[in-house]
């Protein structure tokens, strides 16, 4: 993975802080990949992208994916224009859904999961959606070539929110 994408994801990821790929109940953590095809990140990007990378270096391998548009115009540091999907753990679901949606900047989406909340830890916000007690973070990222305002950010995210909400 691209160091750029690693950074922008750092800036405001809601990040797992659990061990192992399961809960107690059986939940398959660790699939983030799988919640979401590459033919619907091309389908909510409006353009052709890279099959998703699994980000491994988090506690739960697999909890973090991105689709890079192909041909994205990047510099060093930037993504480029890219979807990803973050999976919280066990742990993570209450504690840091409920942190994140205290933040001033927090934003109620409704009709998206049992709950769900823009926040706007950089430049674009971040779609935090919770089912059961399960939580994902969504996030978009533009480029030169396809510059992303927080109302594209948002739409985008809340296409691939209803697309996952089912398969969490």
């Amino acid at each position: 993975m691209r160091m750029g994408t690693r950074a922008l994801i750092a800036a405001g990821m809601c990040v797992a802080a659990a061990c192992g790929g399961s809960d107690a109940e059986g939940y398959d953590y660790g699939r983030a990949c799988r919640l979401f095809s590459d033919d619907e990140a091309a389908a909510v990007l409006g353009v052709a992208v890279h099959p998703g990378e699994v980000d491994d270096d988090r506690t739960i391998p697999e909890s973090f994916c991105v689709w890079v548009a192909r041909g994205s115009s990047t510099s060093p540091g930037e993504a480029g224009y890219a979807v990803f999907i973050s999976e919280g753990t066990e742990r993570f679901s209450l504690d840091e859904f409920n942190r994140d949606r205290r933040r001033r900047d927090a934003v109620e989406v409704e009709g998206v999961g049992d709950d769900a909340y823009f926040h706007s830890p950089g430049r674009l916000p971040f779609l935090n959606v919770l089912v059961g007690e399960h939580a994902v973070t969504i996030g978009v990222e533009g480029d030169a070539d396809h510059p992303v305002t927080t109302r594209e950010a948002q739409q985008i995210e809340r296409a691939v929110a209803k697309i996952i909400v089912s398969r969490l």
